[in-house]
């Protein structure tokens, strides 16, 4: 598809990149970028509390041991090694949270159900047994919340605004979510 002169292409890419655009024709300037919060771009950020893991170093580690083995070859230069290194390395890390994020939801999904089903037999029986069980169950599903509650703070000081207007604006919106 070719563009005349003072027209725009049309398309739009999904390709995420950190360099500038071949042109700017190309690029499409009226697309909003996706990695946006009230209108401003949010840049991207590693989960530093990741890298307290052994079993995360460990992984990045063997991701990057893969990548050199396959790709450092002659011919190819240290600066385009390190581009695409640096977006190897961006897809691990985004796959290993997902997959992490992915087990922590089936797992409180586990122990929510867990309780409701021993809350059910406990209504119907009232067995001392199911009891203590019944609590052990809203222990370790309030340990999960608490995990979760604790890690808020952190995330919410790298994805949103921490003051400001505009956090009042976003304290605003959690507050009507929950009414």
């Amino acid at each position: 598809m070719m563009a005349g002169p003072g027209r725009r292409w049309g398309r739009h890419h999904s390709l995420q990149r950190d360099h500038p655009p071949p042109s700017a024709e190309e690029e499409g300037q009226n697309h909003p970028p996706e990695a946006t919060i009230g209108g401003e771009v949010r840049p991207w950020r590693p989960n530093k509390s990741l890298f307290q893991r052994p079993s995360f170093v460990k992984q990045i580690e063997q991701a990057i041991s893969r990548y050199l083995a396959l790709n450092d070859v002659p011919g190819c230069s240290v600066s385009l090694l390190w581009e695409a290194l640096k977006a190897v390395i961006r897809g691990e890390l985004i796959a290993i949270t997902a997959t992490d994020n992915k087990i922590r939801k089936e797992k409180r999904e586990t122990m929510t159900k867990q309780v409701l089903d021993l809350e059910q037999i406990h209504k119907c029986t009232g067995a001392p047994g199911i009891w203590r069980r019944l609590e052990a169950a809203c222990t370790q599903l309030a340990g999960l919340d608490q995990d979760r509650a604790e890690y808020a703070p952190l995330r919410m000081h790298h994805s949103f605004y921490v003051g400001g207007k505009r956090m009042c604006w976003l304290l605003a919106s959690c507050l009507c979510a929950l009414r």
